[in-house]
């Protein structure tokens, strides 16, 4: 059974994804360390080049999950200074 449609498509878009993030307990992902900072120098980056980059928007939905704490959507828009 195929979960997506075109699944070797990167499509930030993508709705429904049951997945597990990195996992729980003894499977638990080895690379998440290394993908947190992966995302981490890749938000810092973006912020420091993209300096009129703001939150669209004073609220956000949080995804409901019992494993972590997320957003649904992060809304931003740029501005140029």
């Amino acid at each position: 059974m195929r979960v997506f449609k075109d699944p070797d498509r990167f499509d930030v878009r993508r709705g429904a994804n049951p997945h597990l993030g990195f996992g729980h307990g003894m499977h638990f992902c080895i690379g998440a360390p290394l993908a947190r900072l992966v995302a981490r120098c890749a938000v810092g980056a973006l912020v420091q080049r993209y300096p009129g980059l703001t939150l669209n928007g004073e609220s956000h939905e949080w995804q409901l999950s019992l494993l972590n704490r997320s957003l649904k959507a992060l809304p931003v828009r740029y501005e140029l200074r």
